[in-house]
């Protein structure tokens, strides 16, 4: 009897889900795009779910972008330029 109720929150979260994705995306970087076709929305029937980047290559700098990096710059690894400052877009 309850199980009737789930398949809507399913599809409620989801759309919840789509609408953060959505400004999201808007509030992302773009330098080549990758990081706001990254950006997707999935609903459960417990939670929805905004996820961005993949574990790929051309992917992994996303969470450097969102949460920052300090630790740059380290000559002894080769990495040049400044730190590198949170721009929280998720």
């Amino acid at each position: 009897m309850l199980d009737a109720g789930f398949d809507d929150l399913k599809k409620l979260h989801e759309e919840l889900a789509q609408m953060v994705a959505d400004t999201a995306a808007r509030r992302a970087p773009y330098r080549t795009g990758k990081t706001q076709k990254s950006i997707r929305a999935a609903g459960s029937k417990t939670a929805g779910r905004v996820r961005a980047g993949w574990n790929r290559p051309g992917y992994k700098h996303i969470p450097a972008i969102h949460f920052g990096w300090a630790t740059r710059p380290d000559a002894a690894k080769g990495w040049r330029g400044g730190p590198i400052h949170p721009n929280p877009f998720l």
